[in-house]
């Protein structure tokens, strides 16, 4: 799961940008340019967003540019945007205290939220005065915010027409806690980094990664233990 997140953008679809971080990479770089920019929605980069924060489709639709520190590096999640029937999109709060949360990023993340920003400067002069500025970090071509659904399905495309491994975009949100996990991050950070509403919910659903961290940490610590005789 690991190596297909870390390749699925750049060595199985660009095999010249392996290595390069995917910030860096013009987008006009991939193959998948129509599907990557279909209704304006930057698919690399809110999967990349979505690898590097865990946030969920809502949180990513509903995200402000008032919301994002790129000086201090990290994200308020406050806000969500949904599609209900009958009232189309509709801005909204997450349902819990622990959903409200700030999440810290790392440098990869900063650099690709730089990214996006600036190429939205550029549209936001081409479009001229069709332009909807209601501060949204995810837009279509005028400015208008991106429903959950349309990342889901562009997505969908994208992983359909490179016959890469089946994912949904949901599916980076685990991906995301089971790197976590792996890389020695403890349960309550990722919890909270997730925005469950207790950490029982994080173990129940990841209690597959779990085991081998026990095992893990008992190898540690009879390595540990002998060598302190």
């Amino acid at each position: 799961m690991v190596r297909w997140l870390v390749t699925l953008f750049v060595s199985n679809l660009h095999p010249a940008l392996i290595g390069v971080p995917l910030s860096r990479v013009p987008l006009y770089s991939f193959p998948l340019f129509p599907v990557a920019r279909c209704r304006g929605v930057y698919v690399l980069w809110a999967t990349s967003i979505a690898v590097f924060t865990g946030m969920r489709r809502s949180e990513l639709c509903g995200l402000k540019w008032d919301q994002v520190d790129l000086v201090r590096g990290n994200v308020r999640v406050v806000s969500t945007l949904q599609r209900i029937a009958g009232h189309g999109l509709v801005e909204g709060q997450p349902k819990t205290t622990r959903s409200r949360r700030s999440i810290a990023l790392n440098p990869d993340a900063v650099e690709v939220l730089q990214s996006i920003k600036g190429e939205q400067i550029g549209r936001r002069l081409e479009a001229g005065p069709i332009w909807q500025d209601l501060g949204y970090v995810f837009t279509q071509a005028d400015g208008l915010p991106v429903a959950p659904d349309m990342i889901s399905k562009d997505f969908c495309a994208l992983v359909r027409r490179h016959r890469l491994p089946q994912l949904t975009f949901h599916g980076l949100r685990h991906a995301f806690a089971s790197l976590m996990l792996s890389s020695g991050v403890n349960l309550k950070v990722t919890s909270e980094m997730l925005g469950h509403s207790n950490i029982a919910i994080t173990g129940d659903i990841y209690s597959h990664v779990l085991p081998g961290l026990q095992e893990e940490v008992i190898l540690t610590l009879s390595r540990s233990l002998a060598q302190g005789n």
